[in-house]
């Protein structure tokens, strides 16, 4: 509190900014190598947000064909362009605007 009982109030962003941002510096943070222990392998035919085009999150190429590599199932990415554009959602989330990863389509090779 300020002088006087008063609360201070600092500028902000706006919240879905601020929201925004926070979940690209998260997703920055949270690279994924295939080298990586304990990854969780999850089924491309499971049409889950981690295999999807729109998903942000932080995933690899799984070592088994058809397959994303994760970190966890909680894991959590901004979703661009799909059925819940511009929301955060988690790698086991699903929705009916699921489109494949391209990179799961050119034979698991990421792009440089």
């Amino acid at each position: 509190m300020a002088a006087g009982g008063t609360t201070r109030r600092r500028a902000h962003e706006p919240a879905g900014e601020r929201h925004a941002a926070k979940t690209r510096r998260r997703a920055a943070r949270a690279s994924i190598s295939p080298m990586s222990a304990a990854l969780l392998l999850q089924p491309v035919a499971r049409k889950r947000c981690a295999s999807c085009q729109c998903w942000s999150g932080p995933r690899a190429v799984g070592t088994t064909p058809g397959s994303v590599a994760i970190a966890a199932e909680t894991d959590i990415g901004l979703c661009d362009g799909g059925g819940w554009h511009g929301s955060e959602r988690r790698a086991r989330s699903a929705c009916g605007h699921w489109r494949i990863w391209p990179v799961l389509l050119d034979g698991g090779t990421p792009p440089a």
